[in-house]
Order: C-alpha cells, then structure tokens, then sequence
C-alpha cells in the first residue's frame, strides 16, 4: 500500500527494520490518460461500431478499464524501488 500513497518527501518506515526508507524515483501518471483512453474508449467504440449494441460495450469498456487499471497498479507495484534518505 505504501507505493501509492506516495507524495514529495515522503519517508516510510519500514516494517521489517524500522529504517526510513523512500522511493528511488517517483512515477510520472502524464501517460494515464492515454491508457484509459486505449484500455476504454477504443474497444467500447469498436463494440459500438461493428455490433451497435450500446449495453455490450459499455460492459466491453468497463471490464477493459478494469484490466488497464490493475495493469497500471501492478507495473506500479513491480517497478517501484527503495533507497534510505540522504
């Protein structure tokens, strides 16, 4: 949980040696809008396009929003690193 609450100077501590311990580098989300965008305006409009079926693709949109979502957390999650402050 400590990787998303994350702000400027932010110090954690960490449960295993109680040192401080802070983000190597903090991630940039300027590309989160082009992920939502992909992962959930362009399968639901294709839905919307080739089978006209407006209920299909709101799901089709949400359940893709879902998956972008949870892939953005995971990379998030995986990438993330630690160092202790100078």
């Amino acid at each position: 949980m400590e990787v998303f609450k994350f702000k400027t100077n932010h110090v954690t501590l960490c449960s295993n040696c109680d040192l401080g311990i802070v983000p190597k580098n903090i991630k940039s989300w300027n590309f989160g809008f082009l992920v939502g965008f992909v992962s959930v305006v362009i399968p639901a409009f294709l839905i919307l396009r080739y089978y006209n079926n407006f209920p299909v693709a709101m799901i089709v949109g949400a359940v893709a929003g879902s998956i972008g979502i949870f892939s953005m957390a995971l990379y998030t999650y995986l990438t993330t690193e630690f160092e202790e402050p100078d």
